[in-house]
């Protein structure tokens, strides 16, 4: 008899983790949805969302797995046997392919983990309640790779990260970028002066020894409590970082002639976080100075290989949920390159002069 109550309380336990919706299943107020952070933008001016990176909201749908450690059943259990594809429904809510019921039992508890990468096959190579990892992950112009605070021991659904609407509630789920947004602008200080124009052109624009492919390990710990832990490196303590190979040369916009605005001559793109030490420019350029319609004087230079070193400093480095901009500002006439790059997370660092004058 107690052998058989037992089984009794197993099947229970495992009928309020089942994917399949019944007329005797629980109620529905009791179906596992996500709570992600910030997807409502319209009640916070410049506010950056996770629906707000992507273009149609279909594309938005992020991998999660969950582990059910039940009351009363030895181990931990695969809550929903595998993978599970998180999509927004278009309105208020980010919901599992399959519907899935919390556990009824009082120590019951679900642990999330949840990423999202763009052009990942396999998205991780290993995946555990404490432990993720990417290897040899090669990384795409378009890239975006981001991965959500585990969710521990979970046994309802929260509104741990709601703006306007405490109502809309699910597992809480908080994304952060592992990778680094990089651009280079340029243009002119003027193109023209007491009746003297010039015309800079930049060819041949050229960032050299990128590293583009890596590999990541993360770490997490349980909180012993209800909470969401963000993930470390393995040793549980410090900030993650790739280790990155295959260093390569990324092109450039080739042929512009730079305005007084900014001009873009490498578009805003991912890449792996690294040390920008080893990182360096070059491009070929011309200098068009006209004095009158029939006297002129173009001289065709090559900037040499410029490290960002020479110009960031201490701040030689592309960090994760970083996004750079290099503002390259020429004058023609002293023909003099200033350079500004600046971070939208960190405070705008100021410009320093480098002289590329043969």
């Amino acid at each position: 008899m107690k052998i058989y109550r037992n089984i009794i309380t197993l099947l229970a336990l495992l009928t309020a983790a089942a994917c399949t919706k019944s007329e005797n299943g629980p109620v529905p107020d009791k179906e596992v949805s996500y709570r992600v952070a910030d997807i409502k933008v319209r009640t916070k001016a410049g506010e950056v969302s996770f629906l707000g990176e992507f273009a149609d909201p279909s594309d938005a749908a992020f991998s999660s797995v969950a582990y059910l450690h039940g009351q009363g059943v030895a181990g931990v259990q695969d809550f929903y046997n595998g993978v599970e594809t998180i999509s927004w429904d278009g309105s208020d809510r980010w919901a599992p392919s399959a519907t899935y019921y919390w556990p009824k039992g009082a120590e019951s508890y679900v642990n999330f983990i949840s990423w999202y990468d763009k052009n990942g096959t396999p998205d991780l190579a290993s995946i555990s309640e404490t432990s993720l990892s990417w290897t040899g992950r090669s990384i795409a112009a378009d890239e975006n790779i981001m991965v959500a605070d585990l969710a521990w021991r979970c046994k309802a659904n929260a509104s741990t990260y709601h703006i306007d609407d405490p109502s809309v509630v699910g597992v809480p789920t908080l994304f952060r970028h592992l990778l680094s947004r990089v651009a280079f602008t340029g243009k002119v200080t003027k193109t023209s002066d007491a009746g003297t124009t010039w015309a800079v052109t930049i060819k041949n624009f050229t960032l050299k020894n990128v590293l583009s492919t890596g590999s990541l390990v993360l770490s997490n710990a349980d909180p012993s409590t209800t909470q969401t832990v963000e993930w470390k490196a393995q040793d549980g303590v410090s900030a993650p970082s790739w280790t990155g190979s295959n260093p390569v040369n990324v092109s450039g916009i080739n042929n512009v002639t730079l305005g007084t605005s900014d001009t873009v001559l490498l578009p805003m793109r991912s890449f792996l976080p690294q040390s920008a030490s080893a990182i360096s420019i070059n491009f070929d350029y011309t200098i068009r100075t006209t004095y009158s319609a029939n006297h002129y004087l173009e001289e065709s230079k090559n900037s040499g290989d410029i490290l960002l070193s020479s110009f960031i400093g201490t701040n030689a480095s592309w960090d994760m949920n970083k996004m750079i901009t290099y503002k390259l500002t020429f004058n023609p006439e002293a023909q003099i390159i200033e350079i500004d790059p600046y971070s939208t997370s960190w405070t705008t660092m100021p410009a320093q002069t480098i002289s590329i004058e043969e």
